[in-house]
């Protein structure tokens, strides 16, 4: 089956920077216009801050990982608004010592 897809607008793009706070990120997924999705996300205000591939199945899709830009320091906005960083150590799944899941990994009964 082919899916078409239409990539966002500017006008998608705009109303996305007047409803994140300041530092806040996001992560936009492309399966193609991988390259045009990045302008239009920098071009509405957005900082472009990684870029990731995700092989799913027989398809490579694109991560454009962005933020809004900051007012002040990383940690004057995370202070303020909450946002600005990503804790990369708190959002790490498995190999903890003495962590259960509840459900079993990735949420599958053992």
């Amino acid at each position: 089956m082919s899916h078409k897809y239409k990539t966002p607008s500017n006008k998608f793009f705009k109303k996305l920077y007047k409803l994140c706070k300041p530092g806040s990120h996001f992560i936009c997924l492309c399966e193609g216009a991988y390259h045009k999705i990045a302008v239009k996300i920098e071009n509405n205000g957005f900082e472009i801050r990684d870029c990731i591939g995700i092989l799913y199945y027989n398809k490579y899709i694109h991560g454009i990982i962005s933020r809004k830009r900051c007012k002040g320091t990383i940690a004057e906005n995370v202070m303020k608004y909450g946002t600005g960083g990503i804790n990369i150590d708190g959002c790490r799944i498995g190999n903890n010592a003495g962590w259960k899941y509840p459900k079993g990994a990735g949420g599958v009964p053992y």
